[in-house]
């Protein structure tokens, strides 16, 4: 209940008695002990916020006792930069008109307090500004309890979000506190609030705004961390011996810090593994398990060396031969969970995409009539490629660079808004790269809109970013961190294949994809030369070897003599048994046979041929035997022949192809699924 508080009219366009040059200029609102106002003082030419209160609100004023002093004067003793201390104590009395206050006077904090930002921004209450929000806190109460002292009064409105857009360098914004040690000053009877549980308050009316549907999985798990753990347990138990980090802001603090570890874990299916070697056949039933990812994979792969090469390179194979696991294996978040991220292992910045996200974000694409509404793939890729890229970086330099990382991340992300024409978001925290990757988010989720309206007329797409984006904030990136000035940023673009991804959205791409450029390459996964564009919208024609390499894996394995291919196999066999630990055999020897003349072996001597599935190959397989072995079709004689099995009599992809078991390994087949299927067949005794 307010008391004792004059009429607010009485002090505008008046000046403090006792400091002439401090005239009060704009009523800002009202408690329940002050009145707050903005001063500005003629002499230094400054604006400052003026807290007036009477003197009976004040404990010990009317005994004259400087109790209230007392508390002021240890608010400003916490040394935390959240702190908005008081500069000065005024008296104002005049008898005549009843008046007989003091006037607390700190700094003008420029900005809302958190509660009208609440209100007027949420769509700005994003995960970073949470997560800043509470280091913030946590850090003031770890000062505070140094200090052997508490807020008592914390509450949305006592916290400002400061703006600080116009500064140079540091942060653009920041979370302050205000009214430390007034409530001390002004309580007569009134008990203390909780800070902690003021806190959870506050972060109960943060959450609740928060848009969860829409938010990335990473945001989400973050969501549930704070609601589960912080708001239900952390941040209201009093007890220690049930909650270890409670009442403890150090540990909080560094709780929160530990999440995007916790999400890597989380990500991780710990109980996935091999129960036979010729489980997960293709890399995309492997699913983000780092550990069997790595496992699985061979460094002897052939053309390995084309792919990590500084060009732009267009990597064809079939399915199954290898391409999304050597993608996702060469990339820098493989490598950190795996623990091979260690700046003297990383040459390069390597970015997988998987595009089956362009797939269900623009199915059976045409190109629109309207020509503005053209860069609106390009839109969506430069946003979602540039949240990868930030996200990995961020969290290498976080671990190997983090000196050199604070103090360029400010200035990067200063200069890639400038680059995108995006302005700066109105929040804690807006200069970081969390930040950013939040901005990047809702510029997805606005082209994904975009795209569902691009064939109504009149439409306002508003400001769509052009092919040149990505690269310029690539550019960005290795001029501001001295760790990435000669490491190349590659994107490993898979299943960039024709008809998922149509041709009228690869000739759109390319105007990105198939850019020359010095920072950063692009290699694109596809399954045959005809299954990718080589063209894009404006007509031109980007020609091998000059705008791109070409890599056919077919080739690559049919054309080698050098015993490679054969080392690449064994090593994957050797893998595969090694990795799945119940598997009764460990040596390709033991599964095959040797040369002792085992029966697996004799049977393979004596037939000459297996069975595979021909429905998980391409047709051109058949019709190109005779080529690649540069033999006629009609020598391969009873090598060759196909068993109808399907229901449809006509289709080939139930068919059965019989080979060569000798011709298949040296080269027919290079598939590791082909071999792996050649090796199950034998031991099945289908032979």
């Amino acid at each position: 209940m307010r008391a004792n508080l004059p009429d607010k009219t009485f002090f505008i366009g008046k000046r403090v008695p006792t400091r002439p040059s401090l005239e009060i200029t704009r009523y800002i609102q009202s408690g329940n002990e002050a009145h707050v106002f903005i001063g500005h003082d003629h002499e230094v030419r400054s604006d400052f916020a003026c807290k007036i209160i009477p003197r009976l609100n004040l404990v010990g004023a009317v005994e004259g006792k400087d109790t209230w002093k007392a508390e002021i004067e240890k608010a400003n003793s916490v040394n935390n930069p959240a702190v908005v201390r008081f500069s000065d104590k005024l008296e104002w009395k005049d008898e005549a008109n009843g008046i007989d206050c003091i006037v607390l006077v700190a700094d003008f904090i420029k900005g809302l307090n958190l509660r009208e930002f609440i209100e007027k921004n949420k769509r700005e209450i994003t995960m970073p500004f949470i997560v800043e929000f509470l280091e913030t806190m946590f850090d003031f109460f770890n000062a505070m309890q140094d200090a052997k002292l508490s807020h008592g009064d914390l509450h949305a409105g006592n916290i400002l979000v400061e703006d600080r857009s116009r500064s140079l360098r540091g942060a653009k914004f920041a979370f302050r506190v205000t009214d430390f040690g007034v409530s001390a000053a002004t309580s007569h009877d009134t008990k203390f609030t909780d800070d902690f549980l003021q806190l959870a308050a506050i972060l109960k009316q943060l959450l609740k705004v928060y848009d969860y549907q829409s938010a990335e999985p990473k945001d989400q798990f973050f969501f549930n961390k704070l609601n589960n753990d912080f708001l239900v347990r952390h941040l209201v138990e009093r007890d220690q011996t049930l909650d270890p980090i409670a009442r403890r802001p150090d540990r909080l603090f560094q709780r929160i810090r530990e999440l995007d570890d916790d999400y890597e874990r989380f990500a991780v299916e710990p109980d996935t593994k091999l129960f036979s070697p010729f489980d997960f056949l293709s890399c995309e039933q492997i699913g983000d398990v780092p550990s069997i990812l790595k496992a699985l994979y061979s460094d002897l792969f052939l053309g390995l060396d084309d792919i990590e090469g500084r060009n732009n390179v267009v990597v064809t194979g079939p399915r199954g031969c290898g391409k999304s696991t050597v993608f996702r294996n060469l990339s820098i978040r493989q490598r950190i969970r795996i623990g091979e991220a260690s700046p003297d292992k990383v040459n390069y910045i390597g970015v997988y995409y998987f595009c089956n996200d362009l797939y269900f974000t623009f199915p059976r694409y045409h190109l629109p009539d309207r020509q503005d509404a053209w860069d609106i793939p390009i839109h969506f890729l430069t946003a979602t490629l540039l949240y990868e890229l930030l996200e990995d970086v961020g969290r290498w330099a976080e671990t190997h660079f983090p000196d050199e990382f604070k103090r360029g991340q400010a200035r990067a992300v200063g200069r890639i808004l400038d680059v995108l024409e995006v302005d700066a978001p109105k929040e804690p925290g807006a200069e970081t790269f969390k930040a950013l990757e939040a901005e990047l988010q809702k510029h997805r989720r606005r082209a994904i809109f975009h795209q569902r309206n691009a064939h109504i007329s009149g439409y306002d797409f508003g400001c769509l970013w052009g092919a040149d984006k990505l690269i310029k904030s690539c550019e960005i990136l290795q001029d501001s961190f001295a760790f990435l000035a000669n490491r190349p940023i590659y994107f490993f673009i898979d299943d960039y294949s024709s008809p998922k991804i149509k041709k009228a959205l690869q000739d759109n791409l390319n105007r990105v994809l198939l850019q020359r450029s010095s920072c950063c390459f692009f290699k694109l996964a596809t399954e045959s030369p005809v299954s990718f564009s080589s063209r894009d919208v404006d007509q031109k024609e980007y020609v091998e070897n000059r705008e791109y390499i070409l890599l056919n894996l077919g080739l690559v394995f049919l054309r080698d003599d050098t015993g490679r291919k054969l080392s690449f196999i064994e090593d994957v066999f050797k893998r595969r048994l090694e990795a799945a630990t119940t598997f009764p055999v460990k040596e390709l020897g033991e599964l095959i046979g040797d040369k002792s003349g085992q029966r697996h072996k004799m049977q393979l001597a004596y037939t000459g041929r297996i069975i595979f599935w021909f429905c998980k190959y391409p047709r051109c397989w058949i019709n190109n035997l005779h080529i690649f072995n540069k033999r006629p079709k009609q020598s391969y004689g009873n090598h060759l022949h196909f068993a109808s099995r399907g229901r449809n009599q006509q289709s080939v992809s139930h068919a059965m192809l019989v080979v060569n078991f000798t011709q298949a390994i040296e080269g027919i087949l290079i598939s590791k699924r082909a071999c792996f299927e050649m090796f199950l067949a034998l031991t099945s005794g289908s032979v």
